[in-house]
C-alpha cells in the first residue's frame, strides 16, 4: 500500500509538472502573439501619422498658396480704396479752412508715414512664427 501511495505522489508531482510546463508553454506563445500584435499596431500608427503628416504638410501649402492669391486679389482693390479716399480727403481738404486744412494735411502725412512704416514690416506669418519660435522677424533671438 506505501508503494501504491508513493506512486500515486509521483503522479501527482508528475501531474503537475506537466499542468506548470503546459502553463509555461501558454505563457510563451501568448507573450509573441502579443509581441506581434503590438509591433503591427506600432507599424500602424506609424503608417497613420505619416499619412496624417502629408497631409498636414498638403493642406499647409494650400493655405499658403491661397493666401498668397488672396493677397494678389486684395492688393490692387486696397489701391484702388486708398486713392479713392486720398482724392475724397483732397476735395475735403480744400474746402477747410487755412487753420483746419493745415491740421487735416499735417494728419494726412503722419498717417502716410505710419503706413509707409507698416508696409515695410515683415507679412504676419513670419511674425507669428517669430513668437511661436521665440525668435525676433529679423531671426535673432529676443
Amino acid at each position: 500500500m506505501t508503494k501504491t501511495f508513493r506512486d500515486a505522489g509521483y503522479m501527482t508531482i508528475g501531474l503537475g509538472v506537466l499542468a506548470f510546463q503546459r502553463a509555461q508553454v501558454r505563457r510563451r506563445e501568448l507573450t509573441r502573439q502579443l509581441d506581434t500584435q503590438r509591433h503591427e499596431l506600432r507599424r500602424q500608427l506609424d503608417h497613420r501619422r505619416q499619412d496624417l503628416e502629408t497631409q498636414v504638410t498638403g493642406l499647409r501649402a494650400q493655405l499658403a498658396d491661397r493666401t498668397k492669391d488672396l493677397e494678389r486679389r486684395i492688393e490692387p482693390l486696397v489701391g484702388q480704396l486708398e486713392n479713392q479716399l486720398e482724392s475724397g480727403l483732397d476735395r475735403l481738404e480744400q474746402r477747410l479752412p487755412d487753420p483746419a486744412r493745415g491740421a487735416v494735411h499735417q494728419a494726412r502725412h503722419q498717417a502716410a508715414e505710419v503706413r509707409s512704416q507698416l508696409s515695410q514690416l515683415p507679412p504676419l506669418s513670419q511674425l507669428r512664427g517669430a513668437l511661436a519660435g521665440g525668435s525676433a522677424p529679423d531671426g535673432n533671438s529676443g
